[in-house]
């Protein structure tokens, strides 16, 4: 159903996408740039579906920041868990944007859980660049993740003093 969006995505970036999709557009535009290089549907659905693998590495490498006391490889075991869900199969085969909002949330979830390990949160640093950057692309696949928005600047309101908040 939302095939149509990314070939009108290929021509102009400006398409409104209600004809075929409520969701915000990065996931389409992604799809649309990799649609003018690979011009076979079932290739580049191949391609996410390979790229999928790495949302269950990436879980796993945030259960491992954050419950680094914890056998490793029970880490694995339930990241490898991800693999058993309906919905990340059939995301995975079809292409959907939530797997590139759970990509790009992963990601995030990386450096903020690095950063909140630190005993100095007083400055800004690289990694909370990167932090906003990863969420805001979520953010901009799937909405809901800007719930996690909010509670994000809470945290930094709490961590950071005045200024550099």
């Amino acid at each position: 159903n939302t095939w149509g969006y990314v070939e009108a995505l290929k021509e102009s970036l400006f398409v409104l996408p209600s004809k075929w999709v409520l969701h915000t557009p990065l996931h389409f535009i992604i799809l649309s740039k990799l649609h003018i290089l690979i011009n076979d549907q079932n290739l580049i659905r191949l391609i996410f579906c390979i790229v999928s693998i790495s949302v269950p590495i990436l879980f796993y490498l945030c259960l491992k920041i954050h419950f680094s006391d914890q056998n490793k490889n029970n880490l694995l075991i339930l990241a490898s868990l991800t693999f058993l869900l309906p919905s990340f199969r059939a995301g995975a085969i079809w292409a959907n944007d939530h797997i590139t909002a759970l990509f790009f949330f992963l990601l995030f979830l990386i450096f903020f859980l690095k950063w909140n390990k630190k005993k100095n949160l007083g400055n800004l640093t690289v990694n909370v660049y990167l932090q906003l950057i990863f969420l805001a692309l979520a953010v901009y696949t799937r909405q809901y993740y800007a719930l996690i928005y909010v509670y994000v600047m809470y945290i930094y309101f709490k961590r950071f003093s005045f200024f550099n908040f």
